[in-house]
C-alpha cells in the first residue's frame, strides 16, 4: 500500500468559504440550508488535521474524484456545504501543527514527530489499493458522517484511520458554533472506497 505524497496542490488556492467546481465550501456564517444546499459534518483527530474533499461518483467500485478543496478543522470538526447533494470523498490528508515550538524541548519533540512523518505539512494522497472515506451529502440535510482518527506508521508515509460515531458530541459542537444547524443534524453514512488514482512508480 503506497500513498502519493505531494508538497503542493492547486487545490490549496480553493479557500474556505468558496465553492470550487462543485467541491465543498467550509462553513463561514452557517445558517439554515437554502435551496438545494447540503451540509455535512466530519470529526477529525488529531484536531490539527486538514482534509482534501472532492465530489465525484463511483465507477467500477472505485471513487472517481473531481476537483478537490482543502478544508480545515475547527475544534476537531469540519463543517462544509455543497451547492447541492452528491457523492464526496476524502482525497487527501495533511497534518498541521496547532502551534509553533516555544522552546528547545518542543523543538526536539516536533522534530521527532516530523521524522515520524506525522506533522511535516505534506499532503498524503490515497492511491492504488488505499481506501478512503466516501459519503453522500443530501440536499436540505445536515449530516454527521462520523469521526475519523488518523495515524501514520513509522518509516512509512501511509495514512491509517479508524472511524467512530458520536452524534451527541457532533450536535454539541454545532450548538456551540452553529446553533441554527444543531437541531437539524442527523447521522449520515459512509463507505470505504479506493480512489481511481494509480500510485506513482
Amino acid at each position: 500500500m503506497i500513498a502519493k505524497v505531494l508538497t503542493t496542490r492547486a487545490a490549496w488556492f480553493c479557500v474556505a468559504g468558496l465553492l470550487c467546481t462543485g467541491a465543498p465550501a467550509q462553513a463561514g456564517d452557517a445558517s439554515a440550508a437554502a435551496g438545494d444546499e447540503a451540509w455535512y459534518l466530519i470529526g477529525v483527530a488529531p484536531a490539527d488535521t486538514r482534509l482534501l474533499i472532492a465530489p465525484g461518483e463511483i465507477r467500477g467500485g472505485t471513487f472517481a474524484a473531481g476537483d478537490d478543496a482543502a478544508v480545515e478543522s475547527v475544534d476537531g470538526f469540519i463543517l462544509a456545504k455543497a451547492a447541492k447533494g452528491g457523492r464526496f470523498a476524502i482525497t487527501g490528508v495533511q497534518f498541521i501543527p496547532a502551534s509553533r515550538a516555544a522552546n528547545f524541548g518542543d523543538l526536539v519533540v516536533n522534530k521527532f514527530k516530523a521524522d515520524w512523518n506525522i506533522k511535516d505539512h505534506r499532503v498524503i494522497i490515497p492511491c492504488g489499493d488505499d481506501t478512503t472515506i466516501a459519503f453522500e451529502a443530501l440536499a436540505h440535510k445536515v449530516l454527521y458522517i462520523g469521526t475519523v482518527l488518523y495515524s501514520t506508521s513509522y518509516g512509512r508515509y501511509h495514512p491509517q484511520f479508524v472511524v467512530s460515531t458520536d452524534l451527541d458530541k457532533a450536535r454539541a459542537f454545532l450548538q456551540a458554533k452553529y446553533p441554527d444547524l444543531a437541531g437539524r443534524v442527523e447521522q449520515g453514512s459512509y463507505q470505504l472506497r479506493a480512489l481511481d488514482r494509480v500510485c506513482p512508480k
